[in-house]
C-alpha cells in the first residue's frame, strides 16, 4: 500500500513537471511582438520629422520596409530589420544588399515600443556613418495608410 501511495506521488509529480516542462519550452518560443510590428500592417507608409525619415510596408516582402533618411542634406535609402523582440536597426539598404549583415550596415540601433498608428524607436546606438543630432533620443513614426492603387 506504501509503495502503491508513493507510486502515485511520482506520478503526480513526473505529470507536474512534464508540464511544467512544456510550459517553459513553448513560451520560449512565443513572439511577444506578432501582430503588433509595423510589417504586420501592410501598404502603410511611416513617416518621421525629426529626424526627417520614412519607411513603406509593402505587402510583397522583398520590397517592404524600404524608406528613405534624410540627413545632412543627403538621402539615404534605408531598411527597416525588425528583431525577433523589440529591437530594430535602421540600416544602409544598399549596404545590407552588397554584404547582406545588418549589423555592419546599421546606422541606427534601438528598441521599439509599438502601436497600431505609432512606432516609437528609443535609440540605442549611432554609427559613426552618420551625423545625427546628440539631442534626439527617440524617434516617433506615424502611420499612414497607402492607396491600394497608388505605389508611394
Amino acid at each position: 500500500m506504501f509503495t502503491m501511495f508513493i507510486n502515485k506521488k511520482l506520478k503526480v509529480l513526473f505529470a507536474l513537471f512534464s508540464a511544467l516542462l512544456i510550459m517553459i519550452l513553448t513560451c520560449g518560443c512565443v513572439d511577444m511582438y506578432a501582430n503588433k510590428r509595423p510589417t504586420c500592417y501592410p501598404n502603410t507608409k511611416w513617416i518621421s520629422n525629426n529626424p526627417n525619415i520614412y519607411f513603406q510596408v509593402i505587402s510583397d516582402e522583398n520590397f517592404g520596409n524600404i524608406g528613405e533618411f534624410n540627413i545632412n542634406n543627403k538621402v539615404i535609402t534605408i531598411k527597416m530589420v525588425f528583431d525577433y523582440g523589440p529591437g530594430v536597426k535602421i540600416v544602409d539598404n544598399n549596404i545590407i544588399e552588397k554584404i547582406n549583415n545588418s549589423t555592419e550596415a546599421a546606422l541606427i540601433t534601438g528598441h521599439c515600443k509599438f502601436s497600431k498608428t505609432k512606432l516609437i524607436v528609443t535609440i540605442d546606438e549611432v554609427s559613426d556613418k552618420i551625423s545625427l543630432d546628440p539631442s534626439i533620443k527617440e524617434i516617433t513614426f506615424i502611420r499612414e495608410n497607402l492607396s491600394k492603387t497608388s505605389g508611394s
